[in-house]
C-alpha cells in the first residue's frame, strides 16, 4: 500500500480550532492509504504539543514552524 503525504497549516488558537484539528486527523486516519502529515505550526501550541495530539492517531507527523504565535 502506498503512502500519501499531506501538508497542512496548524493554526490552533483555542479549543474550537483544536476540535477541528482532531476531526481532520480522524478523517485522515480513516483513509485507505497510510498518511504522513507535515504540519506548519502557526498557532499557540508548541511543536511538542502538536505532535502529542497527532500521536493518538495512526499516522506519522512532522512539524515545521515555531508556533506559540502571539498575534492572536
Amino acid at each position: 500500500m502506498s503512502t500519501v503525504v499531506h501538508t497542512m497549516p496548524a493554526l490552533i488558537r483555542h479549543e474550537t480550532d483544536m476540535q477541528m484539528f482532531r476531526q481532520c486527523l480522524s478523517s485522515l486516519e480513516r483513509a485507505e492509504r497510510r498518511a504522513v502529515l507535515v504540519l506548519h505550526n502557526q498557532g499557540r501550541l508548541t511543536n511538542d504539543r502538536l505532535l502529542e495530539t497527532v500521536s493518538s492517531f495512526e499516522m506519522d507527523a512532522h512539524v515545521i514552524g515555531a508556533g506559540c504565535s502571539t498575534l492572536f
